[in-house]
């Protein structure tokens, strides 16, 4: 695991965070409501999660655009080289996984009551 990788995750973590504190004071919702805010970082976790295990998928090659296209019956078909997007991957996931625990540590204690 690349350290900036980690880095860059906490990064857009952390600025994801502020932004959503921001709108929740523009639009006049108390800045101590943090199942707003954990409700609102769970949904902004989603579209990472989606990128990263789909890119997983494509990376791990059993997922083929083109494994039952026309063209690979062609005679001198060169099949496309396996893209790497390991960096892409782990940035998606840390993110995923780093707003996920935000999200459930700032709606753990409502959990209860």
């Amino acid at each position: 695991m690349n350290k900036r990788l980690l880095f860059y995750s906490l990064g857009t973590t952390f600025i994801l965070t502020i932004l959503i504190i921001i709108y929740a004071i523009l639009s006049k919702i108390s800045i101590f409501d943090f199942v707003y805010i954990g409700n609102t970082l769970t949904l902004l976790s989603f579209p990472f999660l989606i990128i990263g295990l789909t890119l997983l998928v494509i990376q791990s090659g059993n997922f083929d655009f083109f494994l039952y296209s026309f063209r690979s019956k062609k005679k001198r078909y060169i099949p496309q080289k396996k893209k790497s997007y390991q960096s892409i991957i782990h940035f998606c996931l840390w993110t995923f996984a780093l707003l996920w625990i935000i999200s459930i540590l700032l709606t753990f204690p409502t959990i209860f009551k």
